[in-house]
C-alpha cells in the first residue's frame, strides 16, 4: 500500500506544471510582464538570444492606472553585453512590464510562444528571438 501511495504522489507532481512568474498580454500578445507588484531593490535578470538588428527589449514601469508609462530601462541588438544577459533593477515600487519591438519596423513583436519551466520563463518571438527571464531577485535589507 505505501508503493501505491509514492507512486500515486509521483505520477501527480509529475502532471504539475511549474507556476509562472511572468504573464503575456492574452489578447494582442506584445506585452508581457512580472506577475506581481515589484518592490525598490528588486533585479529581473534577462537572457536576449537570436535577436535582428533593431530588435529592442523595453522595460517600463505603469502609471496609476496602468494607461500610461515610464520606459527604465532597455537593451537591444546594438548594446548587448558578451554574455547576452541584462539585469533590470527596479528604482521604485510598482507595476512592470516588458515590450520587445523592431525599431526598425517601429512596430512591437508579438510572443510566438511560451516555454514555462521551473526557474525561467521563455519567450519566443514571431521574429524568432528569444528573451528567457529569471525570476525575481528581490533585495532585502537588514
Amino acid at each position: 500500500m505505501k508503493h501505491l501511495i509514492t507512486i500515486f504522489v509521483l505520477i501527480f507532481l509529475a502532471g504539475c506544471e511549474p507556476s509562472s512568474f511572468i504573464i503575456v498580454e492574452p489578447t494582442y500578445k506584445r506585452t508581457f510582464s512580472p506577475s506581481e507588484r515589484l518592490k525598490e531593490g528588486d533585479e529581473i535578470k534577462v537572457l536576449l538570444e537570436h535577436l535582428l538588428p533593431g530588435e529592442k527589449l523595453e522595460f517600463y514601469k505603469c502609471g496609476e492606472p496602468c494607461n500610461t508609462a515610464t520606459n527604465v530601462g532597455s537593451c537591444g541588438y546594438d548594446n548587448l553585453s558578451e554574455t547576452n544577459e541584462v539585469t533590470f533593477r527596479v528604482k521604485e515600487d510598482g507595476k512592470y512590464y516588458f515590450w520587445f519591438n523592431s525599431i526598425t519596423e517601429n512596430t512591437a513583436i508579438p510572443v510566438a510562444k511560451e516555454i514555462v519551466r521551473e526557474g525561467a520563463h521563455t519567450i519566443i518571438t514571431e521574429s524568432g528571438s528569444k528573451i528567457t527571464v529569471y525570476p525575481v531577485l528581490r533585495l532585502t535589507s537588514l
